[in-house]
């Protein structure tokens, strides 16, 4: 039996991340990802690894395994590395951009973008 929609939802829950967040981190939107949840689409292998490297778990505990049923207390949350925080960060300038009224604000929403951009090596980019 596939167990990954309520796994995935019992492993957001858990580490206390929300939908958005998870499709930043797997290169999806949050729609996508509410599919994979509600068990409506199911990802590649390419993104259940990257969850599942996320998460610190085994594609095997991702997919075969019920994780309500194992003690989860033992495995600590999966902190955001440096990269996701920065995505995350910039995808909320741009969001701001976007909704910005004023030119002004815009331009200073899109410095800061600039920062961010620069504290990432450009190899990575």
């Amino acid at each position: 039996m596939n167990y990954f929609a309520q796994n995935i939802n019992l492993l957001l829950k858990k580490d206390k991340l929300n939908q958005k967040t998870l499709g930043i981190i797997i290169g999806k939107k949050r729609s996508v990802v509410g599919s994979y949840i509600r068990g409506e689409s199911q990802p590649n292998i390419d993104i259940l690894i990257i969850i599942a490297e996320h998460f610190q778990i085994t594609l095997d505990l991702l997919i075969r395994k019920d994780l309500s049923k194992i003690d989860l207390s033992d495995m600590t949350p999966a902190a955001l590395t440096e990269e996701e925080n920065i995505l995350i960060e910039m995808r909320d300038k741009i969001n701001y951009i976007h909704k910005s009224i004023s030119k002004n604000d815009a331009k200073v929403a899109l410095e800061d973008l600039s920062i961010l951009i620069d504290k990432k090596p450009k190899k990575d980019i």
